[in-house]
């Protein structure tokens, strides 16, 4: 049998839990599912990683839904939450930034990723 690893999306620590219960390898733990996800709360964070021992947990970084152009007052707000994310022991973040022509926002997403050294990187969308 091939070795398979599972994420699935969670919206709450308890969906958190129930992922890990069900022999997930990580969540994506986020707020706003309808909308696309957005960044979870401080709290959703904090309390998902005392709660997740076998599970590895990585944060959705969105400030918003819609569209994933961002302003200078929004990547800072970013770059924040990836702090915020490290700090409360997250093995790592999702995000993605794209330019007004829909092609990838390299240089926001380098910005981003050294603010994440260390941790995973997945590109949302």
């Amino acid at each position: 049998m091939e070795n398979y690893q599972f994420e699935v999306c969670a919206n709450s620590v308890e969906s958190c839990l129930a992922a890990q219960a069900g022999g997930v390898h990580r969540v994506e733990l986020c707020a706003g599912i309808p909308e696309g996800g957005t960044t979870p709360s401080y709290g959703d964070i904090l309390i998902a990683r005392e709660h997740l021992r076998e599970t590895k947990l990585h944060v959705i970084i969105r400030p918003r839904g819609g569209d994933f152009l961002y302003s200078s007052i929004e990547q800072r707000i970013m770059l924040k939450d990836i702090e915020n994310a490290r700090r409360l022991g997250a093995d790592g973040v999702v995000f993605g930034c794209l330019t007004a022509e829909g092609d990838v926002d390299v240089s926001l997403m380098k910005l981003l990723m050294e603010a994440a050294r260390g941790m995973s990187v997945t590109f949302h969308r």
